[in-house]
Order: C-alpha cells, then structure tokens, then sequence
C-alpha cells in the first residue's frame, strides 16, 4: 500500500487518480514525471527517504525522468531550483503521513462494516418484546423510532463512506500487492520503469 503513487500507466492526470490532491494547485500544475518526481523526492514511502541534499535530488530525478529531460533541466533540479509548483507540490507531499492514513483507512473500514451491519438487522428482533410470563408481544415503538433515527443517520452517511473507501485515502493499492508479495517500494518502481519505459 503506498499513498499517493503516481500510476505511470494510468490514462488519468495525478489529481485524477487522487481527487483529495485537487485541493492544491501545485498538484493540478504537475506535467509529465514531475509527480514520480514529487513523490520519489519528499514522499515518506519514497526508496530515497533516507537520502540527503544533491544526491537523493539526482536519484530522485533519474528514476522520475528516465533521461528524457535535457542537461539544463536536470542540472537546475540538483542546484535546488525547481519549478515553483513542483517545489510547493514537494513541500505538501511531505506533510502527509502514511501511518495516520492507515490507521484511518482501518477505521473507516469498521465503521462501513458497523453501518451494514446496522442496516441489515432484523427490525423485528430488535422492536418486538415478549412478555415472559404472559408470552405476549409488544412493539417498542420508542425502539423503533430510535432505530428509524439510527437508520436514516446511516442512510446519509454511506455515500461519503463508499467514496472514501473506494478512493482508499490516497493509497495505490497495486503498489499494496507487489509490495505484500515482499517486494520493495524502490523494486516496483524500477520495475515500472523497466516494463513501460516511455511512461
């Protein structure tokens, strides 16, 4: 599970793939490799995390650009002038931390399941009441009335659930499953890079 990783073989702009992005502008503005670049450079998941000043810049920006940028670019990028909004999208992309995210995407996972769980009881079992000395059955319309309060509570909340769900909170979930099979984060990105050289 990696949070915000370019997919380079994806038809899709960055903040395409990852709505939440589209709330800054310096993501909107990220052309071509610049968003590999981002996320290889100021990432905390990057292969390169661990990696300080010119080099990390240059590990960064080989991977991301694959030789296809020219010398100029290149050598203003390991002088630390990048473009403004890459420099701004690198600074955010910084700011997000993938524990917090996990942790939150765990959570939102149980409250989906507990909100089916709770649309999917038996009204019945829950507002029926029998008398256990006379076996009669009443309703508890006080119950039910809570559950319908409850229900309809559930009801307004599920679209933002399944949104949220289904945009994972920012992680590319085929990254998940080529690094679960013990894959690093830097192999498939090379990987990537190997199969779909022109991405």
């Amino acid at each position: 599970m990696s949070l915000f990783f370019p997919d380079q073989s994806s038809k899709k702009t960055y903040v395409e793939q990852y709505p939440e992005l589209a709330e800054h502008q310096c993501f909107k503005e990220l052309k071509g490799n610049e968003a590999m670049f981002v996320w290889l450079y100021a990432s905390k998941e990057s292969p390169f995390k661990d990696e300080q000043g010119v080099d990390k810049i240059e590990k960064a920006f080989d991977l991301a650009f694959k030789g296809k940028e020219d010398y100029d670019t290149k050598n203003r990028y390991l002088k630390n002038k990048f473009p403004e909004h890459v420099r701004a999208a690198c600074e955010k992309m910084g700011e997000f931390d993938p524990s917090v995210r996990s942790r939150a995407l765990e959570t939102a996972k149980k409250m989906f399941a507990n909100m089916v769980a709770i649309g999917s009881l038996d009204i019945s079992d829950l507002v029926n009441h029998k008398d256990e000395d006379t076996g009669e059955v009443t309703v508890g319309w006080d119950d039910m009335s809570k559950y319908m309060t409850t229900l309809q509570k559930v009801r307004e909340e599920m679209p933002f659930m399944i949104k949220l769900l289904e945009e994972n909170m920012g992680f590319n979930m085929k990254v998940k499953g080529q690094v679960e099979s013990g894959k690093s984060i830097h192999q498939v990105v090379m990987e990537r890079k190997r199969l779909n050289p022109n991405a």
